[in-house]
């Protein structure tokens, strides 16, 4: 076959049309994100400061704006949006993790807002594993750059903090979003030495719904953040529900709704490790839908512990309570709820603790 003469200048202006293509529709998803991403003036004491936040939910004339606690607390707030950036609205504190420095608050504006907002969605089902390519938009303080669109790496997590490197630099970014394929992973709290750490999106949607903040989320797959472990998990989702077609499950239900009728129980009883820290491990003996447990590990930081605490089961999801007590005598309650994997061998674990504050804990079977 004969190729025509000006084929390599075809071939070349080929490319050039793909990535200004590329770049065109890049360039409209940052727009679409910094739409959702709010400058945050707190006033204290005459001494002003700077913060990010972002929507998580918009009404026609309400805005509800999700953020560090620590940018707010005690302060006197405005709040400028990307598509009306000099004018200031008046926030108003709606909800607070007080006397935290990795704290949430959400915050409000109403009456007319601008047009052309939108708010970001949270991300589902995402678990860091380090490596992944995440933007962090904010407000840096050097250079001053408005709605400032950085780069970084997410290096892995320790606790609950979702830990960002080579992106963030001063607090000026503090409570804004770290997103990944333009869903937010985490809400930066605290940034240390150019590392941010934020908590991550499936701490943040419970403390949302606990304070009945709505949340405008959308639900479809192409929504959705895939990390490897989750298609992985999807996939023996859509083969439970395969399986158990004609056995008293909906076969038309979400697959990330109980994948058992609520009467079943599932067998959780042995020795469970957590994935992130697998010196950490719970014994569980279960009767029934209840169960109790005796958990020793630990901490981060070097500090031992053990804990021993209860819950009930119906179907895949859990609820429990805890006392814990440390290396030195220090004791702490915790509640704690979750999902196990339709094989029982494994569970995510989302914890709410008196001393630690909230954290994540994925946990295996051995």
């Amino acid at each position: 076959m004969r190729l025509p003469r000006n084929f390599p200048s075809l071939i070349s202006a080929s490319i050039f049309l793909f990535l200004l293509g590329f770049s065109s529709a890049h360039a409209q998803s940052i727009e679409a994100q910094k739409a959702g991403v709010v400058k945050i003036t707190a006033m204290i004491d005459q001494q002003r400061r700077i913060g990010t936040g972002f929507i998580v939910s918009l009404g026609d004339e309400s805005a509800y704006i999700l953020t560090a606690s620590h940018v707010v607390e005690g302060a006197t707030l405005t709040v400028n949006f990307y598509t009306n950036p000099d004018k200031a609205y008046i926030g108003t504190t709606r909800n607070m993790q007080g006397d935290n420095t990795k704290g949430l608050a959400v915050i409000t504006v109403e009456g007319p807002l601008p047009e052309g907002l939108r708010s970001l969605s949270l991300a589902s089902n995402f678990e860091v594993k380090g490596g992944e390519n995440a933007t962090v938009i904010g407000f840096r303080r050097s250079p001053p750059i408005q709605w400032g669109i950085l780069q970084g790496i997410l290096t892995g997590q320790i606790g609950a903090d979702l830990i960002v490197s080579g992106a963030v630099a001063n607090e000026g970014n503090s409570g804004g979003p770290i997103l990944v394929n333009e869903k937010v992973v985490g809400v930066l709290t605290e940034v240390l030495d150019d590392i941010g750490y934020a908590v991550p999106a499936s701490i943040t949607k419970i403390t949302l719904k606990g304070w009945g903040v709505p949340v405008n989320q959308r639900n479809s797959q192409e929504d959705r953040v895939v990390s490897p472990a989750t298609e992985k998990s999807d996939e023996m989702s859509e083969r439970v529900v395969e399986e158990n077609a004609g056995k008293n499950v909906n076969p038309n239900r979400n697959p990330s709704e109980s994948l058992y009728p609520a009467e079943s129980i599932l067998d959780i009883k042995g020795v469970w490790r957590d994935s992130n820290y697998q010196s950490n491990l719970s014994h569980i003996n279960q009767d029934g839908n209840s169960f109790n447990f005796q958990r020793r590990g630990v901490l981060p930081n070097g500090t031992r512990f053990e804990s021993v605490g209860s819950g009930t089961i119906t179907g895949h999801r859990f609820t429990s309570h805890y006392k814990a007590t440390y290396q030195g005598g220090v004791t702490s309650v915790g509640d704690c709820s979750g999902t196990v994997s339709p094989d029982g061998m494994r569970m995510e674990i989302i914890c709410s603790d008196s001393l630690l504050g909230p954290f994540s804990s994925p946990a295996f079977r051995q």
